[in-house]
C-alpha cells in the first residue's frame, strides 16, 4: 500500500489533537509532523517534503495565507480555519479546499481525498470504496439516531431554521435535518454550494439571477448577506467564465 505525508500547522493544541485522530483512521496518510506555527513549519519543509498540508489560517506572527504564499508547487493545502473571509484567496493561490471548524472525519476525508486526486490512493481500503459515488450525495442527520443519503444534484439551497436546517430540493419537497449552517458548510462540496447568507447556502449552478443584494433559484428570491456579498459575485462569475 503507498502511502502518503502530511504536515498539521495549528497554533491551537486541540486542533492539532483532533486533526491527528483522524489521520490516524486513514491507513495510507500519516502525519509526518505537527507544528504550533508557520515558521516552525518552514523550517521543517527545509528539508522534507509532504504530500498535503493541513493549515490553519489565523495564526500569530505569520498567517496561514502569508505562509501558502512560499509553499513550493505540487505540495497541497486543505486550510482549516474557523472563518471564511480568506476564502477567495484561499481559492487564488489554488488551495484544494477550505474545511470550516468545526468539522467531521467524513468531510476531512473529502478532503484528503481530492488533495491526493493526482496521486494513486490505494484500492484496497475501505475508506476509497465507491469514491465517486460518495463525492455525489451526503448523509444527514435527520434526528440522532436516524440519518438519510442525499443525493446533492438534487438540493436546490439550505435554510437555517432554528435548531435545524430545511434542505429544499428541485422537486419543490424539503427535508428538514439536525444539522447546523457550519456542518453543512462542511458536508458541502464548495465547487457546488457557496453561502450567501447567515441563514441560505446555495447549489451555484441552481442561481437563475442575481443582483448585489439577492438572488433567485426556483423562483424563490433569496437574500444576499453583506459578509458573503464578495466571495458570492467572485464564484458566481467564475462559473460563467
Amino acid at each position: 500500500m503507498t502511502h502518503y505525508t502530511c504536515l498539521v500547522v495549528d497554533d491551537e493544541p486541540k486542533a492539532r489533537v483532533l486533526l491527528m485522530e483522524y489521520v490516524d483512521k486513514i491507513p495510507y496518510l500519516e502525519v509526518a509532523k505537527e507544528c504550533k506555527n508557520a515558521f516552525e513549519a518552514l523550517t521543517f519543509l527545509q528539508e522534507h517534503q509532504v504530500d498535503l498540508i493541513f493549515l490553519d489560517i489565523k495564526m500569530p506572527q505569520l498567517n496561514g495565507v502569508e505562509f501558502a504564499k512560499t509553499i513550493a508547487d505540487g505540495t497541497k493545502i486543505v486550510f482549516t480555519t474557523a472563518f471564511n473571509e480568506h476564502a477567495i484567496e484561499g481559492f487564488n493561490l489554488g488551495v484544494v479546499d477550505y474545511l470550516l471548524k468545526p468539522f467531521s472525519f467524513q468531510r476531512f476525508l473529502i478532503a484528503v481525498q481530492r488533495g491526493l486526486k493526482s496521486k494513486i490512493i490505494p484500492a484496497d481500503t475501505h475508506l476509497n470504496s465507491s469514491k465517486e459515488k460518495k463525492e455525489q450525495e451526503i448523509t444527514i442527520q435527520i434526528t440522532k439516531k436516524k440519518s438519510a443519503v442525499l443525493p446533492l444534484d438534487t438540493v436546490a439551497y439550505v435554510e437555517a431554521f432554528g435548531n435545524y436546517v430545511r434542505i429544499y430540493r428541485d422537486d419543490q419537497t424539503t427535508v428538514l435535518a439536525e444539522e447546523t449552517m457550519i456542518s453543512m458548510e462542511n458536508l458541502l462540496p464548495k465547487d457546488q454550494f457557496i453561502r450567501v447568507h447567515k441563514s441560505y447556502i446555495v447549489h451555484i449552478t441552481k442561481v437563475t439571477s442575481f443582483s448585489e443584494t439577492s438572488l433567485k433559484i426556483n423562483e424563490v428570491d433569496l437574500k444576499i448577506g453583506r459578509l458573503y456579498k464578495k466571495l458570492f459575485l467572485y464564484k458566481i462569475k467564475s462559473q460563467e467564465q
